[in-house]
């Protein structure tokens, strides 16, 4: 297709491209070869197609779903590759040739970056669309989908990354105009690259700003923002501290040099000082407006502080900085060691010397600065106790054999070593196996006391399952203010909806892990379908 309508294009234009030694082929040629291309692969594709809606293996949710997902989204990331190839050749070519007194049309990369645009944003339309319509389709699977949230989250990234490389090589260039050096190459590829990866930007976080709003829960919603702010911010950050570290090696070479600034330090300061400009200006207002969330009142500001993107974010930003110092000062180290132990001090240029002490010191900028947002997010949770606290009172609840039981047990020792725990047997069987400690109370005091119930959920109803020996044992369950972690074991004749059958280990591992969440405030999370 990209081929046939490249053919068309020059010989709308009359243009004949300049193959060299080669042989070029005819425009006929190719058209025909792409045509028949064209029609075969076109045939498949409606083919199969048919199979799918004749044999219905479509379906909205589960494993199939996925597999659309990961069609659609694929076909998406690569219309939307070649359209912004095709727009940034297009946007170039716009800005060379119109600068000049005669356009000149016998440009060929026009020609491959108008098969590109078109081909490419038609491609994208189709696929974009359906995923679209797929998520205002009312389902809930396609709203929490993994996928659309990684490529969006994607094409954030790297239109970001492209937005600061860009603005970067243009504020260096008019630097290196204002500190007198040799002109830089021309910025038309640059600056029509940043045109596309602005628009890029700016579209796909409209979409997940609109994404927010239709998440299911508040708390969805806020993630789905805080992700964004927090990769953006990332970005703005690291090309931020790039700068600063070149400045600060400029400052140390000019002081060891008795302040003389040679061309070859006003070039990284012109590389410098632009990177510290584009970065400041990515980082600066998602940061703001991250600062501004975790100082609403609770419980939207505590929800924003112990968010483990928040985490990963503060705690990433340290361990680059601790790698960063230490990697600096082993080299600091060598270069002192060698030079007291007679090794030639040529090995170690003063400008290496210079960017290993000036990116130590950003290093310990950034450690001091990210520690203490963290250690003011720990004072504040801290001050904000949880919904039940360190050392919650669990009762684990077995009525079968008590083999749940022993292994609920153990889980919870070792993942919560402060909670006091309490097992309750509610056959002769369970009580058996469960072994209670001489003075335990009795199974109706421990429920009623306890912060935390967890166990099978035919603990809960009398209508599953063979009825607890223990009298009055369900109605203590329902009755009990603790909050209740129910398991979803399988049981004849009962099935969960939506719920995949569990190993007794998944089993485990979840009720622990909800448990954790339970006892420090949070919302038990389910697991997101891709």
């Amino acid at each position: 297709l990209l081929g046939a309508l490249s053919r068309t294009v020059l010989r709308i234009g009359n243009i004949n491209p300049d193959y060299g030694w080669m042989s070029p082929p005819s425009n006929n040629e190719v058209m025909i070869n792409s045509a028949v291309a064209i029609l075969i692969l076109a045939v498949f594709g409606f083919y199969h197609a048919f199979l799918i809606r004749e044999e219905k293996l479509l379906s909205d949710y589960g494993l199939p779903a996925t597999l659309r997902r990961i069609f659609v989204f694929l076909f998406t990331a690569i219309g939307l590759t070649l359209f912004a190839s095709g727009s940034v050749q297009t946007i170039r070519w716009l800005l060379t040739e119109l600068s000049t007194s005669r356009i000149d049309p016998a440009f060929f990369g026009l020609t491959e970056a108008t098969a590109d645009l078109i081909v490419g944003l038609v491609v994208w339309l189709i696929f974009w669309r359906y995923a679209q319509k797929l998520f205002h389709s009312d389902s809930e699977e396609e709203q929490e989908s993994v996928l659309r949230k990684g490529y969006l989250y994607l094409v954030v990234f790297i239109s970001t990354i492209t937005v600061v490389s860009d603005l970067t090589i243009i504020g260096a260039t008019q630097l290196r105009r204002l500190f007198n050096l040799e002109p830089a190459e021309d910025t038309g590829i640059v600056l029509s690259s940043l045109i596309v990866g602005a628009v890029a930007w700016a579209y796909h976080a409209y979409v997940l700003r609109e994404d927010s709003l239709a998440a299911p829960d508040v708390e969805a919603g806020a993630s789905t923002r805080r992700i964004y702010w927090y990769l953006v911010a990332g970005i703005g950050l690291l090309a931020l501290l790039g700068g600063l570290g070149g400045e600060i090696s400029v400052v140390i070479n000019a002081v060891g040099k008795s302040g003389v600034i040679s061309d070859s330090l006003r070039e990284q300061l012109s590389w410098s000082t632009a990177a510290l400009v584009a970065g400041l200006l990515v980082w600066i207002i998602p940061w703001r407006k991250i600062q501004k969330e975790v100082e609403l009142p609770d419980p939207a500001g505590t929800n924003a502080r112990k968010s483990g993107v928040r985490r990963y974010y503060l705690y990433g930003f340290l361990l680059l900085a601790t790698l960063t110092f230490l990697g600096c000062a082993i080299y600091l180290v060598y270069a002192l060691l060698s030079n007291l132990l007679g090794i030639s001090s040529s090995d170690f240029a003063f400008s290496d010397i210079a960017h290993a002490i000036a990116y130590a010191t950003m290093a310990v900028l950034v450690w001091v600065y990210h520690g203490s947002i963290l250690r003011g997010d720990d004072e504040v949770l801290q001050q904000a106790a949880p919904a039940i606290g360190e050392a919650p009172e669990i009762a684990v609840l077995d009525d079968m054999d008590g083999h749940m039981g022993l292994k609920l047990r153990s889980a919870l020792q070792a993942a919560m070593p402060m909670a006091k725990l309490s097992a309750v047997g509610l056959t002769a069987a369970a009580r058996e196996a469960l072994e209670p400690e001489d003075g335990q109370p009795q199974s109706a005091e421990i429920l009623k006391t306890a912060d935390i119930i967890v166990g099978p959920w035919t603990v809960a109803t009398p209508y599953a399952g063979l009825p607890p020996e223990e009298d009055g044992a369900i109605a203590a369950v329902a009755a009990s203010p603790a909050h209740k972690v129910l398991i979803p074991k399988a049981e004849a004749h009962w099935d969960w909806a939506g719920v995949a059958g569990w190993k007794e280990e998944t089993a485990v591992r979840q009720a622990v892990q909800s448990v954790k969440q339970v006892a420090a405030g949070e919302t038990v999370d389910a697991k997101k379908p891709l």
